[in-house]
């Protein structure tokens, strides 16, 4: 016989994240590399809530912000 403590099945309090993706789209990135990197930089953002942030930062020669 277990006695579990009630706490224990109430639902996680929710954190508010603020997610970095630095993407590097240079030359050594071309084809798999690239394409894997993708994938998952969306399941990330696919994985955020609306209370979540999210900055994205492509690089190859130079960094550049998605949104300014």
């Amino acid at each position: 016989f277990t006695i579990v403590p009630t706490h224990a099945y109430a639902k996680p309090a929710s954190v508010v994240r603020d997610l970095v993706v630095l993407l590097d789209t240079s030359g050594s990135m071309h084809g798999a590399p690239l394409d894997a990197a993708r994938r998952v930089a969306m399941a990330l953002v696919d994985g955020l809530d609306e209370k979540d942030s999210i900055e994205l930062i492509e690089f190859s020669n130079q960094p550049r912000r998605m949104w300014k």
